[in-house]
């Protein structure tokens, strides 16, 4: 399987531009699933794709991860929420 971690950055944009950065994640996002695709069938087999991620949907968002849609669109088969270091020291 292939898991990318969001929860060891949380600066994925510059700060201010998050929003504007879900369009470009979103693609990028939907271009690894379609690699993920094709070596699924390279292969013959299934290959999980997980993602770690913050632990609500809202933080996620304001971060620039529109994990809705990765989840709507079946981009991603596992999400995995965690804590994000920076944001549990905030706090």
């Amino acid at each position: 399987g292939l898991e990318l971690d969001f929860t060891r950055e949380i600066l994925l944009f510059a700060p201010g531009r998050e929003y504007d950065g879900i369009a470009i994640l979103n693609e990028y996002m939907r271009r690894v699933g379609a690699l993920v695709a094709k070596y699924e069938e390279k292969y013959g087999h299934e290959i999980r794709f997980a993602v770690r991620v913050a632990p609500d949907i809202q933080t996620n968002f304001v971060l620039g991860l529109d994990v809705m849609t990765w989840i709507r669109e079946g981009i991603v088969d596992t999400l995995v929420l965690g804590p994000h270091l920076a944001l549990e020291k905030s706090h």
